[in-house]
C-alpha cells in the first residue's frame, strides 16, 4: 500500500479507524480517565477563588461581591481539596497513560501486520522495482508515522482539548465578561497553528521519504560490503548515503522548525490574553473582584498549556496522515496465489530449519511429506549428511548451501503446496545434466497428476520434453514447436 497521492477515501485511514473501533472498550475507558483528569485540572482553577476569599477573610478585608463572594470553605479544607484533586489527577493520568499505551500498541501491531500482508501481496513486478531493503525500511518509517498520529494527533489532542474546554468553562462561569477578552485569543492562535501545519505536513512527507532512502542505502551497502571493498567503491557509496542523510537532516530541521513554531505562538497568545484580562478588569470596573479575577487568570494560564498540546497534536496529526497517504495501494490476488506454487530464479531461503523452509507457511510441517519430496528432487542425501539434518538452521539466504542445492530445496517447497499450477524460473540453471534430468522427471510426474507446469528456461533438455514451446524474441512471442499433450508446458 504505497505511494499514491492524497485521497479522501484512504483505505489505510479506514483500517486504522476500524482497528480503534474494535477496541472501543479500551478507548472508552481511556476517554473516561481523560475526563476525570480534565475535571481535576479545572477544579484547581475553581478553588483559587474560595482560597483568595478565605485569605481575605483571615486578614480582615471586606468581602467582595460576585459569584465567589461567599466563602464556604476554610483554607484548611481548600488545601485538602487541592491534595485530593492532585491525587485524583495523578491516578487518572496513570490509568490514562496505561490504557492509551495498550490501545496504541495493539493498534500498531495489527496495522503493521496488515501493512506487511499487503506488501507481500504486491505484484512481483512491483516488488522488483523497489531496491533491496526499501520496503522494510518504508514499513518501519510509516509505522512510526502512524504511531505519531495515534500518540500526538489523537491521544494528546483529545486530552488537551478536554482540559482546555474544562478550564474555559470555569473561566466563563466565574466571570463571563472578564473571561471573554482572554478567550478571544484562542481562535486566532488555532488558525495560525493550522496554517503553520500545512507546510509541516509536506516537509514530514519529504522527511519520511528521505529517511527511508537512507535506511535502504545503508542496508544495501552493508549487504554488499565485500563487493564495495573489492572494487574500492566504499567512498562513493558513503558519499551517496551522506547526501541522502543531509537531505533528511534538512527536511527534519525544517519540519521541526515549523512544528516548534506552535510553542512561541501559544506563549505569545497567552501573554496577550492575560494582558487583555488585566486591562479589561482595571479599565471597566471601579472595584476589582480579586477572587473572580484570580480564578479567571489561573484558568486562562492553565488553559494555554493544553493549547500548546493541541498545537502539537495538529502537527502530529498531519505527520501521521502523511504516512497514511502513502499506505493506500491494494492488490488482491488471493485466488491465483492459492492455486499457484512459484520457484523463483534466485532461490529465496530463510534463516530457519530446512524442514520449515520446505514446508514454508505451514503451521504444523508434515515431516514425512517433506522427506518424501526431498527424496523426489534428489535433495535428501545432502540434507541428511548435514549434522542437524532437516532440523539444521540455514544461514540467511541459504548461503551455506550451493546454488544447486538451494534450487532443489526450493523445488521441494513448491511441490509441498500441492498447487495445480507450478511456475518454475530457471529451475536447473545451477544443476548438471544428471540432476536436470531428475528435475524434468519430477515435473512430468506432476503433469501426469493433472497439474500444469510452466517453465522459463534456456536449457534445451526442457524444450525437448515440452508440450508447447514459446520463444520471446525481440519483444515478440513465437510458438515454434509442439509436443505431445502429456508432457511439460514451457
Amino acid at each position: 500500500m504505497f505511494l499514491r497521492g492524497n485521497s479522501s477515501d484512504n483505505p489505510a485511514r479506514r483500517e486504522l479507524l476500524e482497528s480503534v473501533v474494535r477496541r472501543r472498550g479500551l478507548a472508552a475507558a481511556a476517554l473516561l480517565f481523560m475526563l476525570v483528569s480534565a475535571a481535576a485540572t479545572a477544579g484547581y482553577a475553581w478553588l483559587v477563588g474560595p482560597l483568595l476569599l478565605s485569605l481575605e477573610g483571615d486578614f480582615g478585608a471586606p468581602s467582595p461581591t460576585g459569584p465567589l463572594s461567599t466563602p464556604s470553605l476554610s483554607v484548611t479544607q481548600i488545601v485538602w481539596f487541592l491534595v485530593l484533586l492532585g491525587l485524583v489527577r495523578a491516578l487518572s493520568e496513570t490509568a490514562r497513560a496505561n490504557l492509551t499505551s495498550k490501545l496504541q500498541l495493539r493498534v500498531i501491531k495489527e496495522f503493521r501486520g496488515k501493512l506487511l500482508s499487503h506488501v507481500l501481496q504486491l505484484e512481483p513486478s512491483t516488488l522488483h522495482r523497489w531496491p533491496r531493503g526499501e520496503l522494510a525500511s518504508r514499513i518501519q518509517v510509516e509505522v512510526h508515522g502512524v504511531r505519531t498520529l495515534l500518540h500526538l494527533g489523537v491521544t494528546q489532542g483529545i486530552r488537551s482539548t478536554l482540559v482546555a474546554t474544562g478550564l474555559a468553562i470555569v473561566a466563563l462561569r466565574v466571570d463571563t465578561a472578564l473571561a471573554i477578552p482572554g478567550l478571544l485569543v484562542v481562535p486566532v492562535a488555532v488558525v495560525i497553528i493550522v496554517l503553520a501545519a500545512r507546510p509541516a505536513r509536506l516537509l514530514q512527507r519529504q522527511l519520511f521519504a528521505a529517511e527511508s532512502g537512507v535506511i535502504s542505502d545503508t542496508a544495501e551497502a552493508i549487504d554488499g560490503a565485500a563487493v564495495l571493498r573489492a572494487y574500492r567503491a566504499t567512498d562513493p557509496t558513503w558519499e551517496k548515503i551522506d547526501r541522502g542523510a543531509a537531505r533528511s537532516e534538512e527536511r527534519g530541521i525544517a519540519a521541526e522548525t515549523w512544528s516548534s513554531a506552535a510553542g512561541p505562538l501559544v506563549e505569545l497568545g497567552a501573554a496577550v490574553g492575560i494582558a487583555a484580562v488585566f486591562a479589561f478588569a482595571w479599565a471597566t470596573r471601579s472595584e476589582v473582584d480579586l477572587a473572580a479575577t484570580g480564578t479567571v487568570l489561573v484558568a486562562l494560564i492553565l488553559m494555554y498549556r493544553p493549547l500548546h498540546g493541541v498545537a502539537q497534536a495538529v502537527f502530529g496529526w498531519w505527520s501521521g496522515l502523511a504516512s497514511l497517504d502513502r499506505l493506500d495501494e491494494r492488490t488482491s490476488r488471493g485466488a491465483l496465489i492459492a492455486a499457484t506454487a512459484w520457484m523463483p530464479q534466485h532461490p529465496a531461503l530463510f534463516r530457519d530449519t530446512i524442514l520449515n523452509n520446505v514446508a514454508f507457511g505451514a503451521d504444523h510441517p508434515d515431516r514425512e511429506r517433506v522427506l518424501e519430496l526431498c527424496r523426489r528432487v534428489d535433495a535428501h542425501e545432502f540434507i541428511a549428511a548435514r549434522p542437524p539434518g532437516y532440523d539444521g538452521v540455514l544461514q540467511e539466504g541459504g548461503t551455506d548451501l550451493s546454488m544447486g542445492q538451494r534450487q532443489r530445496v526450493t523445488l521441494a517447497r513448491a511441490l509441498y503446496l500441492g498447487a495445480p499450477v507450478l511456475l518454475l524460473d530457471e529451475p536447473t540453471s545451477a544443476l548438471d545434466d544428471e540432476h536436470e534430468r531428475h528435475v524434468i522427471r519430477v515435473c512430468r510426474e506432476h503433469v501426469d497428476q493433472g497439474a500444469l507446469v510452466l517453465v522459463a528456461t534456456h536449457r534445451e533438455d526442457f524444450l525437448r520434453h515440452a508440450d508447447r514451446v514459446l520463444e520471446l524474441r525481440d519483444g515478440t512471442v513465437i510458438e515454434w514447436e509442439r509436443r505431445a499433450a502429456d508432457a511439460l508446458l514451457h
